[in-house]
């Protein structure tokens, strides 16, 4: 026998995300809108970066740092067409357009982490002066011989990032001052602000840490995306509209729907619940059986059956 909430013809179950708060729909249009906003942004500092000369921002070493930012405004351009396309289909609940969105998502994630870590990986060897000898007064005498070695603090090279974001925060900070420097009262206040951008102090360690931490949030949330993608597919292949679905959730985990069509399972459905109905096995329905069968697998309908 089948169980209650497979058997029942008319047993729907709700879909969600955010644990419960939204609809799965909403949450669709919510991941597009997200890839929409990134795309956006990757191509806005992209554009930027060409049309100025100038750019706020730093792609790694100079030597692969034009061929990153090209690759990121063309992965930026995607994710804005197919946002857009995410978008459409939690609409149209068109199937294929879905599955274009799944597998952006997915490459999407894998040029986030390959972008990480072209940009972070990347070392600085810096060299620092010292005196030939090493300890005693001669150590501190200022005509004492000097030599150059790598800096003992960071024996491994230091992170190129780091660099990157001093230049970042000396290029806002000029960036500010000539733009809104045309007042003189608004110039002095200004001024105030860039130069305690400037004074400020981010150890090196506290940057990389921050960085990788951004690398972590970043692939959360495109994981998380990938699978509201996955599920709202799964629910539209089960006759769902990302707001209810036949059946119960436990029904996406079988391999049966991704291989067959929302209208053949719903065919299915009903042959199941028909034989179930027919007790008596003469494929004919009588109002006993019908009765019979809602008292089985609700029990808003139980004791139906009974004669006043």
């Amino acid at each position: 026998m089948l169980r209650a909430e497979e058997s029942n013809l008319l047993a729907t179950t709700p879909t969600t995300v955010l644990f419960g708060l939204l609809t799965l729909r909403i949450g669709m249009q919510l991941v597009s809108a997200i890839t929409v906003f990134e795309g956006v942004s990757a191509f806005y500092v992209f554009l930027d970066d060409c049309l100025s000369g100038d750019p706020y921002f730093r792609w790694g070493l100079p030597n692969f740092e034009r061929g990153l930012s090209w690759v990121s405004g063309i992965v930026g351009a995607n994710a804005v067409i197919f946002g857009i396309v995410g978008l459409r289909s939690a609409r149209t609940l068109h199937l294929p357009s879905m599955q274009l969105f799944r597998r952006f998502q997915a490459g999407f994630m894998i040029w986030i982490v390959i972008w990480f870590v072209m940009v972070g990986m990347p070392v600085d060897f810096q060299y620092v002066d010292v005196p030939v000898v090493e300890s005693g007064p001669l150590a501190r005498a200022p005509w004492t011989p000097r030599k150059q070695i790598l800096d003992p603090e960071w024996p491994h090279g230091r992170p190129a990032v780091c660099q990157d974001v001093a230049d970042i925060r000396v290029r806002l900070a000029v960036a500010i001052e000539k733009k809104f420097t045309k007042s003189e009262l608004m110039g002095k206040v200004v001024r105030k602000l860039s130069g305690n951008l400037l004074r400020s102090i981010l150890p090196c360690d506290k940057v990389v840490r921050l960085f990788w931490v951004w690398l972590l949030c970043t692939w959360i949330l495109r994981m998380y995306c990938m699978w509201v993608a996955g599920f709202f597919y799964k629910v539209v292949l089960r006759g769902g509209d990302g707001v209810l679905m036949f059946g119960s959730l436990e029904d996406l985990r079988k391999p049966y729907a991704e291989t067959t069509s929302a209208s053949r399972m719903l065919r299915d459905r009903i042959r199941n619940a028909f034989e179930e109905i027919d007790e008596d096995g003469d494929g004919r329905l009588s109002l006993e059986e019908v009765l019979h069968y809602l008292e089985r697998t609700s029990l808003l309908y139980r004791r139906l059956s009974e004669k006043p």
